[in-house]
């Protein structure tokens, strides 16, 4: 059994989820400091929803994080398998009824019947992208049952050079998030220091 699995689409763009938790959880303990040692500057009107708020924010970016991981295909020569544990659905494609493959820029299509709908799509992006392993190795497979395939790109497009842009913004952007997190955890460690 071969699988299609999904990975995360860059380091720079985990870096940037974990630095967007980093921040969250930092600001959660100022707000709490700000209430346990009543400091007037940190006057929140209603403490309980800006923790529940935080919290959700953290448990966000811990799913996001993480998120690639809860969607996966397998595949053997007669059957494709794709799980979804997020909505605890599983879809069963037949393979020996597909008649064409097309392989698109955002995912795969299988159709029983040409002129039909497509039965299944298999996408590119789901919290991260699609293995470029498992996505060979199914087109390998298509073209060993000589099923027609069509296919409109020459490099997986979530490896294509575009994509090099993107996680130099998820860089930029997870730099700047980290600086205003050591602010807040400086600040935290000054409230600390002065009222401890």
């Amino acid at each position: 059994m071969r699988k299609i699995i999904y990975m995360y689409s860059s380091l720079a763009r985990q870096f940037f989820i974990a630095a967007l938790g980093l921040l969250f959880i930092v600001r959660l303990i100022l707000l709490i400091e700000g209430a346990v040692f009543k400091i007037e500057e940190f006057n929140v009107f209603n403490l309980p929803a800006s923790i529940v708020l935080m919290l959700l924010l953290i448990a966000l970016c811990a799913f996001l994080f993480i998120g690639q991981k809860f969607f996966i295909g397998e595949f053997t020569e007669h059957e494709l398998t794709f799980y979804n544990k997020i909505t605890k659905k599983k879809t069963l494609i037949d393979l020996d009824k597909v008649v064409l493959a097309e392989f698109m820029s955002t995912g795969i299509k299988l159709y029983y019947a040409k002129e039909q709908k497509p039965a299944f799509k298999i996408p590119f992006y789901r919290l991260g992208t699609v293995s470029p392993l498992g996505i060979n190795s199914f087109e390998q497979l298509m073209l060993f049952k000589n099923i027609e395939t069509t296919k409109s790109y020459t490099v997986l497009p979530c490896y294509s050079r575009g994509f090099k842009f993107i996680s130099f913004a998820y860089a930029a952007l997870a730099i700047g998030i980290t600086l205003n997190a050591f602010q807040i955890i400086i600040l935290n460690i000054l409230i600390l220091n002065q009222y401890m």
